[in-house]
């Protein structure tokens, strides 16, 4: 978090998954419009927000009305949201995957997104050690599949990514 707040100049808040459990998209809203000085928002774990006391994870009309209400929030409060969701079993054990690996990824999550980044990653060998090593991608729909890619290192003891 304050790595990258360092390299903002505007306000940054996030919402943890702590936060975003069992919360609805209403106080989403509410949190914005009580930190009008927000220029970018975080959202970990999206998914897991309810809409009309729904959870969002577990219904595709819920899953859809999610992400085009934070993207109606980031253009209505002039605010950058950058939302964090989980690859589904389709990305696992991949270096590389795209949108399509999303969960829920058949719904408009893909579609309203304006680009998603995946960290690609593949188990060591049986017996092997987990050297860190990661695959950085973007993707959209409209971009026909992934784009160029950067390897990266995740240092475990500090949970930060290095090129």
């Amino acid at each position: 978090r304050n790595n990258i707040k360092n390299t903002i100049t505007g306000k940054l808040h996030i919402l943890k998954d702590a936060d975003t459990h069992q919360k609805s998209i209403a106080d989403v809203e509410e949190y914005i419009i009580n930190n009008p000085d927000m220029d970018v928002l975080f959202i970990d774990q999206i998914d897991n927000l309810r809409i009309k006391g729904v959870s969002a994870r577990n219904d595709v009309t819920a899953l859809d009305e999610v992400y085009a209400t934070i993207r109606e929030y980031a253009i209505g409060y002039n605010i950058a949201i950058v939302v964090i969701t989980q690859a589904g079993a389709d990305a696992d054990n991949k270096l590389y995957w795209d949108y399509n690996s999303l969960y829920g990824s058949k719904t408009s999550k893909a579609a309203t997104g304006d680009v998603i980044i995946c960290i690609g990653y593949q188990k060591p060998i049986a017996g092997g050690v987990d050297e860190g090593i990661r695959v950085l991608n973007y993707s959209k729909n409209k971009f026909g599949g992934p784009q160029p890619s950067s390897l990266i290192k995740l240092h475990h003891k500090t949970s930060t990514f290095t090129a």
